[in-house]
């Protein structure tokens, strides 16, 4: 990790980000059972174009640790150079090369029990940064990075936010089409099958990324599912689960079929449909308001497999349950899926759509794109 830190911190130090944004929201920070952080001048910051990254002001880390009787203390680790600093000449260099571009810093949480949790994945740049020709990399003097995942929770406000901040920049619109939809794969022996096909769907746009096409899970051939163990998180949607597809002949299509059961407010319009990405396919449930007692209930429609395949290889059955749901929204949804586009053919209103080149297909799932 150390190495990590510091390539990270060269690599921005001297060419800066991709860009930043001030933010007037307040973000805070709450680690250990503490909150050590609420600051209204956070800037987000874009160390890779996909999403930005939160970056807080050190003197208001200084501060907070300063107050009597703050849960936070910070030590400062190892010191960041520019990496030709090591070769430095003359007398100039070898005084520039004092000046670190960033140092490692040491957060420790301490709780009103008196137990510890350590976060050493921050780096706190330079002020001196603000001299810097690289204009991003004057945005960054006095910022602290610290690492999203090492971190217990962080907020926007009051709400809670998962994986990595927000794109500003980004939005998501859900909407109903009546354009049919068909979805191959490769089988055994090249030929095409014909795993998915219904006469609507819920496209789903998101800036900057190919169309998703969520479709009721009935619209799926049933026979080549298989349920995976597993689990991904997007900060807009929500907690994604799967299934892959198995093909008569055995081939095997891994975890090609998601859907979100409980996906985010801002997406409620897909909950429980699938996708398939370019062979992968949501599952969401569209929401009704249903109203008793002065409560908000919703009944969601959930699919189940009866049995993992009856015998003279009938398709498996899925068994269609009500199931009563606490919520706050008092919304009811159908079930729906959506496929992985860049790895399925997918043919839309009678023409084949070509296969979307993205992060997402070039990188395991799961794996995020890392800056250095």
């Amino acid at each position: 990790m150390a190495d990590y830190l510091r390539k990270l911190a060269q690599k921005l130090g001297t060419e800066g980000p991709i860009k930043t944004l001030s933010t007037p929201r307040a973000v805070k920070l709450l680690h250990n059972g503490q909150y050590f952080l609420t600051t209204t001048n956070a800037r987000y910051v874009w160390e890779i174009p996909p999403y930005p990254q939160f970056y807080v002001p050190a003197t208001e880390l200084r501060a907070e640790a300063e107050k009597a009787g703050s849960c936070l203390e910070i030590k400062e680790g190892e010191e960041f150079f520019a990496p030709d600093s090591e070769s430095a000449a003359t007398s100039s260099e070898a005084q520039a090369k004092k000046e670190p571009l960033a140092k490692q810093w040491i957060l420790t949480i301490n709780n009103s029990e008196g137990s510890k949790k350590t976060i050493d994945q921050a780096i706190a740049f330079s002020p001196s940064l603000s001299s810097s020709s690289q204009t991003t990399a004057k945005d960054l003097a006095g910022l602290v990075k610290i690492e999203f995942s090492s971190v217990d929770q962080w907020f926007e406000e009051d709400t809670p936010i998962f994986v990595h901040p927000k794109d500003p920049f980004k939005r998501i619109d859900i909407l109903t089409s009546h354009r049919p939809i068909k979805v191959y794969v490769s089988g055994v022996n090249g030929k095409r099958i014909c795993i998915a096909s219904t006469p609507s769907a819920h496209h789903l746009y998101e800036t900057g990324l190919p169309c998703r096409f969520y479709m009721p899970l009935t619209a799926v051939l049933a026979s080549v599912l298989r349920p995976s163990e597993r689990r991904t998180r997007c900060p807009y949607k929500g907690e994604a689960e799967y299934y892959s597809v198995e093909l008569p002949g055995g081939k095997v299509y891994e975890d090609i079929v998601w859907f979100y059961n409980r996906p985010t407010v801002e997406c409620a319009g897909i909950m429980g449909e699938v996708c398939c990405k370019f062979i992968l396919i949501f599952i969401y449930s569209f929401l009704w308001p249903i109203v008793f007692g002065g409560l908000s209930y919703s009944l969601a429609m959930s699919a189940s497999f009866l049995s993992k395949q009856w015998q003279n290889k009938k398709d498996w059955i899925f068994q269609l349950k009500w199931i009563w749901m606490l919520t706050l929204e008092g919304d009811l949804s159908p079930l729906l899926t959506l496929v992985f586009n860049e790895k399925v053919d997918i043919e839309l209103d009678g023409k084949m759509l070509e296969r979307p080149d993205t992060h997402f297909g070039r990188f395991k799932l799961g794996t995020k794109p890392s800056a250095v």
